[in-house]
C-alpha cells in the first residue's frame, strides 16, 4: 500500500484506492467548531471534539457543515444492545468505537442502518481510524465492488467486503468484532495487525445544522 498523503480531501466520484490522511484544513472559512450534545458527564467517551473536528473534513458537504453532532447512541448510556442502536440510526451519522486497547475507528454511515438481506449502503460511506499519530486516516471507496453495509438478522453488523473479508464486523451482542482488509477499501486492519478485538464502547453520532 502506498505512503499515506497529508492533503485536503476533496469528495468526486473517482475515489483514491489509498487512505488519506486528514487534517481540518478548509479551502474557504472554517466553519464555526462542532458542539457534541447529549452525552452524560460520567459517560467514559470513544471520540472528543478534537476527533469529530478531524472527521469533519471528510464528510458529504451536508453533514460537513453541521454545526452540532447528536449523541444517539453509546454502549454506555444506552447499554450494549444493537436493536436499540439500530432504532435510532434512522440516517447519516458516524459510527465510532473503542476496542478494549483503547484504538479508535469506525464508519460514516451515508443513510440509517436496518436489518435485511443484502448490503445496501452508497459510495460515500467510509472507514476511518484514529492513527498512531493522533490524526484520522480515512479510507474511501475504491469502486470495486458495492458492499458497503451488511446487517442481516443474526449476523452482527459488517463494513466493506469482498474475498471472504469485511473491513468492519461487529458481532450481534457489540461485545467482540475484527476488521481485515477488503477490496471495497483497500483499507488497513483498524484494530491493528491481529484483526480481532474486543468492544469496549460504541457511539453512534447524528447531525444537526
Amino acid at each position: 500500500m502506498g505512503k499515506n498523503k497529508e492533503k485536503k480531501l476533496k469528495k468526486s466520484k473517482a475515489a483514491p484506492t489509498t487512505p488519506v490522511q486528514i487534517s481540518p484544513i478548509f479551502s474557504t472559512p472554517p466553519p464555526k467548531p462542532l458542539t457534541l450534545h447529549h452525552r452524560s458527564p460520567n459517560s467514559d467517551p470513544v471520540i472528543q471534539r478534537d476527533i469529530a473536528e478531524l472527521i469533519r473534513p471528510i464528510l458529504p458537504p451536508l453533514p460537513r457543515e453541521a454545526l452540532h453532532w447528536d449523541l444517539l447512541y453509546s454502549t454506555d448510556q444506552h447499554g450494549m444492545s444493537i436493536s436499540t442502536m439500530f432504532g435510532k440510526a434512522e440516517g447519516e451519522g458516524v459510527l465510532a468505537v473503542k476496542d478494549d486497547e483503547g484504538r479508535c475507528f469506525g464508519v460514516f454511515l451515508s443513510e440509517g442502518l436496518r436489518i435485511g438481506k443484502g448490503y445496501y449502503g452508497n459510495g460515500a460511506t467510509f472507514l476511518w481510524r484514529v492513527n498512531e499519530r493522533g490524526g484520522v486516516t480515512a479510507y474511501l471507496t475504491t469502486g470495486k465492488n458495492e458492499y458497503y453495509v451488511l446487517s442481516e438478522a443474526g449476523s452482527g453488523l459488517a463494513f466493506g467486503g469482498g474475498e471472504g473479508d469485511f473491513g468492519l464486523w461487529i458481532n450481534d451482542n457489540l461485545l467482540d468484532g475484527h476488521s481485515s482488509s477488503c477490496p471495497t477499501y483497500d483499507n488497513e486492519p483498524l484494530a491493528g495487525s491481529a484483526g480481532k478485538f474486543k468492544v469496549a464502547a460504541v457511539e453512534l453520532w447524528g447531525f444537526r445544522h
